[in-house]
């Protein structure tokens, strides 16, 4: 008997490939980053230059709960870091405006170049779709203070929307980030 065969259309020299789109979390998104693991909570830890001190997760200064997320300050001696901290997809179709804000603590922060980033295309930082939304500065008074809103209204609509927290620095202190919140702009 013969067997018959309908995909791929060239047999083996045709491997059969099937694009699968991101699916982003619905509106209200918060992430108190209570796991051991950003990976396990969906997140991506990209760098470039030093990694050695990558985005972690932390129960040593946390804000809530048990847990946190930090990037510590490097060496003194080392190359630059350039960490970015992804967030899972998040879907901002059906919402007009929309906003982000998180709770953050700042220890010895000095010259640190960081920024909240975002990208409608692919994931991965170094393919450059990902634009700055706000330039930040994170505090260094030692205590946990609420970040300002950003407002991130120019990608309502927008069906797959990735934010990036970004550390550019060498010995630039440790910045702490907990409790983020990304929902519909309101009142501050």
């Amino acid at each position: 008997p013969a067997a018959s065969s309908y995909l791929p259309l060239a047999g083996s020299d045709d491997p059969f490939r099937i694009e699968i789109g991101e699916k982003g979390w619905t509106l209200p998104f918060f992430e108190d980053f209570e796991d051991s693991s950003l990976f396990d909570l969906g997140w991506v830890n990209v760098w470039h230059g030093f990694g050695g001190y990558p985005w972690q997760i932390t129960d040593y200064q946390v804000y809530e709960g048990e847990y946190a997320v930090v990037h510590y300050r490097g060496i003194e001696d080392s190359d630059p870091m350039d960490d970015w901290m992804v967030s899972p997809a998040l879907d901002f179709s059906a919402e007009s405006s929309v906003q982000v804000n998180w709770r953050e603590l700042g220890v010895s922060i000095s010259d640190l170049e960081a920024g909240l980033y975002v990208s409608t295309g692919s994931r991965d930082p170094g393919d450059g779709d990902f634009v700055l939304a706000a330039p930040l500065v994170p505090g260094s008074s030692g205590e946990w203070e609420r970040a300002s809103v950003v407002n991130l209204t120019p990608w309502a609509g927008e069906p797959v929307v990735y934010l990036a927290w970004r550390y550019q620095g060498q010995n630039s202190g440790d910045w702490y980030l907990d409790d983020v919140h990304v929902r519909t702009l309101g009142c501050d």
